[in-house]
């Protein structure tokens, strides 16, 4: 209500194997006044945040210290402390890229403990990327409640609805991600979802992600043979040297198709369906 503003988030879980997948999450924004820019913000532990191009170059940030200034105060809180609005004061090392629309790609990483959480982000809209500290996460262990958490933000000229956020974070034990690439999947200049490519233990996972803007929504693309009436929805190719295998699974639905294969689920909205090619 601060920015008087329609906002809608889609977070799921994507499993590609036992032991790996990816949490893929999709932010839309925008305002009723005025789209001057819109923000995406996420924090996490970690001694170091890098950020690079999708062929590995790293991505020139530049030290920004004033790029987000505090606020006037717009309140007090319970105990009669000043709030300030957004909370962009306590960001420190600020270091922002120029503008670019190329994927981009990220990690946070714990020295010498092999956890990483990898970031994946598709190119099309331009965009700033800043990476910056913000104070300790309180809640976590191994020393990280006292060592400031390393964050992620970026930042999209006008709206954000149309030209949602998309980020895909893996988390892992090991320094190269199981993700490959990120793509937008646009339906008559809208931005729907997106397509993830991963390539875990010899197979490569082809993920076609529907996350549609409300229930009863439909998506049709007559030229890859996939169509959805629903709200949220994947299609999954899995190839390896033995074939190749097709997932469909809807999580809030009516009907899903693809190359001549239909799921129709329940009264629940949801269903899975698999079969070989």
């Amino acid at each position: 209500s601060v920015n008087n503003c329609l906002q809608q988030r889609m977070v799921s879980i994507v499993r590609t194997g036992p032991e790996s997948g990816y949490y893929f999450d999709l932010f839309r924004s925008v305002s009723k006044q005025k789209n001057k820019y819109a923000d995406y913000i996420y924090h996490n532990v970690g001694d170091t945040f890098t950020l690079s191009s999708q062929n590995g170059n790293s991505l020139s940030l530049t030290a920004q210290e004033k790029r987000y200034p505090s606020t006037a105060a717009v309140g007090k809180d319970k105990n009669e402390y000043e709030v300030l609005f957004p909370g962009w004061h306590y960001f420190k090392n600020v270091k922002v890229s120029t503008p670019t629309a190329e994927p981009i790609c990220g990690t946070f990483t714990l020295a010498g403990k092999n956890k990483y959480m990898h970031v994946a982000m598709p190119g099309g809209s331009e965009r700033e990327y800043t990476a910056a500290e913000a104070p300790p996460i309180l809640e976590v262990e191994e020393g990280y409640d006292k060592k400031n958490a390393r964050v992620l933000s970026i930042r999209q000229a006008g709206e954000a609805w149309n030209r949602p956020f998309i980020v895909v974070y893996e988390p892992s034990t090991n320094a190269k991600p199981t993700v490959l690439s990120v793509e937008n999947i646009a339906d008559g200049g809208k931005v729907i979802g997106a397509k993830v490519v991963s390539q875990v233990a010899g197979q490569v996972y082809t993920d076609q992600i529907l996350a549609l803007e409300q229930a009863g929504g439909s998506y049709r693309n007559p030229a890859s043979g996939l169509s959805f009436t629903g709200r949220f929805a994947i299609v999954r190719t899995v190839e390896n040297a033995r074939g190749k295998r097709i997932d469909l699974y809807i999580g809030a639905g009516d009907e899903l198709s693809f190359q001549g294969h239909k799921l129709s689920p329940g009264a629940d909205k949801k269903g899975y369906l698999t079969f070989n090619q």
